[in-house]
């Protein structure tokens, strides 16, 4: 009874009030109930919208270094979908995603470049991505990394060797990746090639010549060991036999050093023989290419790309489709500056997905 009569109570004063003062009177005495019961709602509506999209990966491409121009999604929306359709896949109930916006440069240490890497071993780690086409720097960056499956644990024979036959299948060699796995990341810095090389047709790989450096770190030994003779030389109070004694025991004592300084300057020089014929790995293009990789500064220009020639190779293993007259890339001006290849993605669990994308981007429309 006493609800029903403050309920009554309510109305009279209500029924005073204007339309305006009725609603200011509510806000002032229950605004805090209406903002709960808002928040409420709110609440309700994200997680359900977020339940209701949160569909699981049905197909993963990331075109890296592509040129894609459109930074609202749209784009690659549209080429999802135009994939799904092609490929039968339903992205009703699952995500078909291709990303042709993303980029990524190993010589770039910022944190954007330095988050993009990150994303990628996530997605890797994560077994989300299937395909990636990129430039020849980068799909060889991480090729050596062991990010593709070998070509002919995915395609058949027939279809590999139509590939072969264009001159499309894209080679690392196994023994400079196994290399690069047993180099400290400073010691591939100090790897360089020599001025009149370059890295399409260098096939060799130097580190900095160090005769040079123990060459002069012995002579200021030399000079070092030589000032006390001098010191002693220079001293007025000693006797002329005390000096007779001192110059005898100092050209003794010289002449033994000048022996050891010989049989060390030996030493150093059968050393930094060694030493070049140990360093001066004698490697195929693909190992010059992957000690410059980390100075490569831009995205490697078209003209200017040469097929690494597995017959050079110790172990040569095709990771790579190169697909510089793809239909669909050419359609949506993508890669028009530099070639792109494609790779299976390693950890992946839809290579018959990533095979149909391979077809869909080399289908004439």
């Amino acid at each position: 009874m006493a609800f029903r009569d403050e309920l009554q109570k309510e109305k009279k004063k209500l029924s005073r009030l204007s339309f305006g003062e009725k609603l200011q009177y509510i806000f002032d005495y229950y605004k805090f109930w209406i903002l709960g019961v808002v928040v409420l709602v709110g609440l309700v509506w994200s997680v359900g919208s977020t339940i209701l999209h949160n569909k699981p990966t049905g197909f993963y491409a990331m075109l890296l270094n592509a040129g894609g121009q459109d930074l609202s999604g749209q784009a690659d929306e549209a080429a999802g979908e135009a994939f799904a359709e092609a490929a039968g896949l339903d992205d009703e109930k699952q995500k078909i995603l291709v990303d042709t916006s993303a980029t990524f440069n190993p010589n770039d240490q910022s944190q954007f470049s330095m988050a993009q890497n990150a994303k990628i071993a996530a997605l890797y780690q994560s077994h989300e991505i299937d395909v990636m086409v990129a430039d020849p720097g980068v799909f060889t960056y991480y090729a050596l990394n062991g990010s593709f499956v070998d070509l002919r644990d995915v395609l058949d024979d027939e279809t590999l060797a139509v590939y072969e036959a264009a001159g499309q299948v894209y080679y690392i060699d196994q023994h400079v990746q196994e290399l690069l796995d047993q180099t400290d990341y400073g010691d591939l810095e100090e790897m360089s090639l020599g001025a009149d090389e370059t890295i399409a047709n260098s096939d060799t790989l130097r580190k900095p010549d160090v005769s040079s450096e123990a060459g002069a770190e012995t002579s200021a030994a030399a000079a070092a060991d030589a000032q006390p003779a001098v010191a002693e030389e220079a001293s007025g109070n000693q006797t002329e036999a005390e000096q007779s004694s001192s110059a005898t025991a100092g050209d003794t004592r010289l002449a033994s050093e000048a022996d050891t300084e010989s049989e060390a300057g030996v030493e150093q020089s059968t050393g930094a023989a060694a030493s070049g014929n140990t360093t001066a790995e004698t490697l195929d293009e693909m190992s010059a290419f992957a000690a410059n990789l980390m100075g490569l500064a831009t995205v490697q220009p078209r003209e200017e790309f040469v097929m690494p020639d597995p017959a050079k190779m110790q172990k040569p293993i095709p990771v790579g489709i190169v697909l510089t007259g793809a239909p669909w890339l050419a359609e949506n001006a993508l890669y028009q500056k530099t070639t792109p290849i494609f790779g299976f993605a390693v950890k992946s669990e839809r290579q018959d997905a990533a095979k149909s994308f391979l077809q869909f981007l080399e289908a004439k429309s």
